[in-house]
C-alpha cells in the first residue's frame, strides 16, 4: 500500500513508508516499470535490505558478546520511515535504528527523484555513534516482465570478465559460474544461469541493461558504490529483479562474529557512507 505518490511530467511513483518501499512505478500512458507483486508469489516488489542483504548462516549475528537474531533481508522492509522533506517528485525519508534490533547508532536516510524517465534513488548511512558500524545494503527491484524472463537479455556497458556465483540451499555457494571473458551481453537461460539467481562481481562498468527482445523496451540500472549486483527470476513470475548488494549472503558454516564476516562494510564515527541507484526506462 502506498502512502503518497511522486510525479513528473512522464513517470509516476508510489511510496510506502514501511520499510521506504517503492509500490509501483507507472508512465504517464500506464506502462508498469514494476511488477504489480503477488503475495503468494512474493510478498514485496522493491525492498531495502539492511543491516545485511543475504541470510544468516545460523540466523543470527554476534556483536559485542550479543546475539542478535535477523530475518533474511534484515528488518528495515518492517521498520516506518519519517518524512524529512517532499516535494512533488523528491522524498527524502530517514530511519533511526532502535538499539534491541541493531547494536549501532546509525541513521538511514533514503532520497528518491523522478527526473525525466528515471528514478533516482541515494541511500545515506550516518554513523551518530562513537563505535564502528557494521553492515551490508542491498535493494531489490522487481522489473516487470509480462512477456517472460525468457524473452530478457541483461547488455553490459563494455565487454566485462565477470565472476559469478550462485546460492544453494539457501545460502551462497562456493561453486563458481562460468560466464565467459569479455562478454557483452548474458542470457537468463542456459547453463550460465543454474537457477533462479546469479550474483555478478567485478564489473568494469557502473550499470546494465535489461533489454525485452519481443517488446524491445530497455530497462537500464545503474549502481554505483555497490560491489555486487544479483539478478533474480522466480519460476513462472512476471518479473526480474536486478539488485545491488554491498556484501555477498553467508555460505555453508559463515561467520557468527559481526566483525570478521567476509565483505562486511564498516563506517567509522562521524562518518557518512552515500550509495546511488538509477533506474531509467527507454522507449524503443
Amino acid at each position: 500500500m502506498e502512502d503518497f505518490v511522486l510525479h513528473n511530467e512522464f513517470l509516476e511513483a508510489g511510496v510506502s513508508l514501511t520499510g521506504a518501499e517503492i509500490t509501483r512505478v507507472t508512465t504517464k500512458d500506464g506502462e508498469q516499470l514494476l511488477w504489480e507483486g503477488a503475495p503468494a508469489v512474493w510478498g514485496h516488489v522493491s525492498p531495502l535490505l539492511f543491516p545485511f542483504p543475504g541470510p544468516l548462516w545460523n540466523g543470527y549475528y554476534l556483536s559485542g558478546g550479543r546475539k542478535y537474531p535477523l530475518n533474511p533481508g534484515g528488518f528495515v522492509m518492517d521498520c516506518a520511515f519519517t518524512v524529512l522533506d517532499r516535494t512533488d517528485h523528491q522524498a527524502i525519508l530517514q530511519l533511526r535504528f532502535p538499539a534491541r534490533e541493531y547494536p549501532f547508532e546509525v541513521d538511514l536516510l533514503v532520497a528518491y527523484t523522478l527526473k525525466e524517465r528515471r528514478l533516482m534513488m541515494e541511500y545515506n548511512l550516518v554513523n551518530r555513534g562513537f563505535a564502528p558500524v557494521y553492515y551490508g545494503l542491498g535493494r531489490q527491484f522487481a522489473i516487470a516482465c509480462p512477456e517472460g524472463t525468457e524473452f530478457q537479455r541483461l547488455i553490459f556497458d563494455v565487454p566485462e570478465s565477470p565472476a559469478g556465483c550462485t546460492m544453494s540451499g539457501g545460502f551462497l555457494s562456493d561453486e563458481p559460474v562460468e560466464l565467459g571473458r569479455g562478454i557483452q551481453q548474458l542470457s537468463l537461460t542456459g547453463g550460465h544461469f543454474p537457477g533462479d539467481c546469479l550474483f555478478l562481481s567485478g564489473l568494469k562498468g557502473n550499470g546494465l541493461t535489461v533489454l525485452s527482445l519481443k517488446t524491445g523496451r530497455r530497462v537500464r540500472v545503474d549502481f554505483d558504490g555497490f560491489d555486487y549486483v544479483r539478478i533474480w527470476k522466480r519460476h513462472r513470475a512476471q518479473f526480474l529483479s536486478i539488485e545491488p548488494w554491498t556484501t555477498l549472503p553467508d555460505g555453508e558454516a559463515g561467520e557468527c562474529l559481526l566483525s570478521r564476516k567476509p565483505g562486511i562494510q564498516l563506517l567509522q564515527p562521524g562518518k557518512t557512507k552515500q550509495y546511488k541507484h538509477i533506474v531509467s526506462l527507454f522507449r524503443q
